[in-house]
């Protein structure tokens, strides 16, 4: 677990304040004995409403593209590809899912980490795409298109997701793991899954009942 040795507390203890995301990082700190006054800045909004709105018009594009392959949902994945982001785990779920759900990857690539062979490997075929290194408007989009968003992260490191903020924006259903900052936000917002690595199993039923 990154957060079991707190290598921040040097600097924490020498500053003359701190600034966090999240009551979790402020509770974080304070449980190593963290004296430094500390301010809680939410994550702010991050798209502006005209973004929005032009990102609305382009999902109906992605959508009737997939849908004209007989997709009828749309399972989407955002952020940053890598292992943390437990796309593994999503991929199998997925396995046991309905043909008419298809997965998207929409994100940045992040050297080390390749979600290709994977995908390759779990046999879905044209049930998955990837778009990686897209557009911050593409981006948007493809949020938009789905209908049902997973926000996955181990291990945990005390961050914020932008995604999540950008999927609450969007009005889009997200599961996410019971853990670190995820706990912050309320229990109406968001689905939340067991922490660490979910079964499979129990991710493919949280989605087929967002879908339901």
């Amino acid at each position: 677990d990154p957060l079991r040795v707190p290598y921040v507390a040097h600097a924490a203890r020498n500053a003359r304040g701190i600034i966090v995301h999240s009551p979790f990082a402020e509770r974080y700190l304070r449980a190593f004995g963290c004296k430094t006054p500390i301010y809680v800045a939410p994550h702010p909004v991050v798209e502006s409403e005209p973004h929005v709105r032009k990102a609305e018009g382009a999902a109906r594009v992605i959508r009737g593209s997939l849908e004209s392959m007989g997709m009828r949902t749309l399972v989407g994945v955002y952020g940053d590809q890598n292992a943390a982001k437990l796309i593994d785990v999503v991929v199998e779920a997925m396995v046991h899912l309905p043909q008419d759900v298809h997965l998207a990857l929409v994100g940045r690539r992040i050297p080390g980490y390749d979600v290709e062979p994977l995908v390759r490997g779990s046999g879905l075929r044209a049930r998955v795409s990837i778009h990686t290194d897209v557009s911050d408007e593409d981006f948007l989009a493809w949020m938009h298109a789905a209908d049902v968003g997973v926000d996955l992260r181990f291990p945990h490191r005390g961050e914020v997701s932008g995604s999540l903020s950008r999927a609450m924006q969007a009005g889009l259903p997200t599961l996410v793991s019971a853990t670190g900052t995820y706990l912050d936000v309320p229990d109406t917002m968001v689905v939340r899954v067991s922490p660490g690595r979910p079964d499979p199993a129990e991710l493919e039923q949280a989605i087929s009942a967002l879908r339901d």
